[in-house]
């Protein structure tokens, strides 16, 4: 099995964790489609299943990391300096601060 084999397996653990969470009517975000994949591997008896379903999640983890990382890359700010670019514009006046 060549390397796109293995990244169509994992794509399709990924696609049906992400039908699960669609038929379920709940919350779509990251956490809920790893915990969703990790059932998946749960229920599996299969042990190369379920060295799919990890390396699923860890892809997913990857890919949220490469995302934060590009967000911090663009706008510029550090984490602690994006919070302090919030709570204290320079450009907003006294008089028409609403907190």
């Amino acid at each position: 099995m060549n390397r796109s084999d293995y990244q169509q397996i994992i794509d399709e653990i990924i696609g049906e964790a992400t039908l699960a969470l669609l038929q379920q009517a709940g919350p779509i975000n990251t956490r809920a489609l790893l915990e969703q994949i990790s059932k998946l591997g749960e229920q599996s008896d299969d042990p190369d299943r379920r060295r799919y379903v990890a390396l699923a999640m860890s892809e997913v983890r990857e890919s949220l990391a490469e995302g934060n990382q590009k967000q911090r890359k663009y706008s510029g700010f550090t984490d602690a300096e994006s919070a302090h670019h919030h709570y204290n514009n320079p450009h907003q006046s006294g008089s028409r601060q609403k907190h």
